[in-house]
């Protein structure tokens, strides 16, 4: 019996608690995240749109046609990183138009600032 009250005392400190968080936040954080996923879905829902008017004037080529600076702003595409949203794109540039829209959207939310 004692080696039980000696295991319960001294292993029960040693256990960490702290990453569970403090339970009376779990419901402001569920607010939190739910608004979050939302103004990002919004976003998503936008570059998404922007992607399906706009599939012929995203390339000329295998340079950027006339509608790929509106994908950089719709997109927030950041400077450094347009060079290789740009390969991408020529990538999937023969793709059937529902799986090229799946991945160009992926493509541009990955790429831009979001």
């Amino acid at each position: 019996m004692r080696i039980w009250i000696f295991c319960l005392l001294f292993a029960l400190p040693g256990c960490d608690f702290g990453h569970l968080g403090n339970p009376l936040l779990l419901p402001a954080r569920a607010v939190g995240a739910g608004l979050d996923n939302a103004a990002y879905n919004a976003e998503r829902r936008k570059v998404r749109a922007y992607l399906a008017a706009n599939r012929d004037g995203l390339l000329a080529g295998t340079a950027p046609g006339p509608a790929w600076a509106g994908l950089k702003v719709v997109a927030r595409t950041r400077p450094d990183r347009e060079a290789q949203m740009l390969r991408d794109f020529i990538a999937i540039r023969h793709l059937p138009d529902p799986q090229w829209l799946d991945q160009a959207t992926v493509i541009a939310m990955v790429m831009g600032d979001f």
